[in-house]
């Protein structure tokens, strides 16, 4: 099975505010999803006439397959054929840090490999938010090519893409009660390309949910920023209005579709932190 053999730390017990327990730790994968999706193609269904090509992303990739093969799943019980085709980091962290040679590097590979994808009439799916950033808006920015262009106009953040095939009454909707309790965070990077409420619209369509309003604010981690030593301590401050929200609003679950935002989350609050997708696949009894 592909993904096979990763031991992934869960949600803290305890919330870690300090240096000493500053542990932001994710076991890497033994082989990276990518690469282990390439030499076991998934086997779509496509009476619907439905392509997508997915973009996995550094953290599903390495630290997180079990979500990448939630994804396919998931599209495929909706009658997608998907591909995972060779792949890059998208480049971000190598732009934040002004490595911009790097960052170039990167996009002019993804775009060659989406391009065609695109050009054979797939969509370009992404589960992280930062991801669906630099597709949509980073690449035509900063390169300014045709098949930046073409590629961003065919990109999709996973809850988009869902949102659209319901709305054309293409998803399958046969989902059972998820009693859970659950509060919504909106990452940064999906307010900047104004996507923030796809994620919150895909969790509304799971029945049995009691969704608790809290006041959302940054999660503070800012990417690598809070993985650092020297601002570790100013990464959980920016972060501890959320915190308090989320602990005041005693919820078994918080969504959210970025993965970092998972993880500095988890480390402030303890709890579990999850992608909408997971949510799904729970409604769609999924194992």
């Amino acid at each position: 099975m592909i993904g096979q053999g990763i031991k992934k730390t869960s949600a803290g017990t305890r919330p870690g505010h300090n240096r000493e327990s500053h542990n932001r730790t994710q076991v890497l994968m033994r082989e990276p999803f990518v690469r282990v999706a390439r030499g076991h193609p998934t086997t779509g269904l496509p009476s619907k006439d439905l392509r997508v090509a997915y973009f996995v992303g550094c953290f599903a990739d390495r630290c997180n397959p079990q979500l990448a093969q939630t994804l396919v799943k998931i599209l495929e019980q909706n009658g997608i054929e998907v591909i995972v085709p060779e792949q890059k980091c998208c480049g971000l962290p190598q732009l934040a840090y002004g490595r911009t040679q790097d960052f170039h590097q990167n996009a002019r590979f993804n775009l060659k490999v989406l391009s065609q994808a695109v050009r054979e009439g797939y969509h370009v799916v992404t589960a992280c938010t930062s991801c669906a950033l630099v597709l949509k808006k980073e690449y035509p920015h900063f390169l300014q090519t045709e098949e930046a262009k073409l590629v961003a106009q065919r990109s999709f953040e996973i809850c988009e893409y869902l949102l659209m095939l319901r709305d054309e009454e293409k998803l399958v909707l046969d989902l059972k009660e998820v009693p859970l309790r659950v509060a919504y965070k909106a990452p940064c990077h999906a307010i900047a390309q104004g996507t923030q409420q796809v994620g919150l619209r895909l969790v509304d369509l799971v029945p049995g949910l009691t969704r608790v309003e809290i006041q959302d604010n940054c999660c503070g981690i800012g990417g690598t920023f809070g993985f650092k030593h020297e601002s570790f301590d100013i990464s959980m401050k920016i972060g501890e209005r959320l915190f308090r929200e989320i602990e005041k609003a005693k919820v078994d679950r918080v969504i959210t579709t970025c993965p970092t935002c998972k993880l500095q989350i988890e480390q402030g609050t303890g709890i579990q932190t999850i992608h909408p997708l997971e949510l799904l696949s729970m409604a769609y009894s999924m194992k």
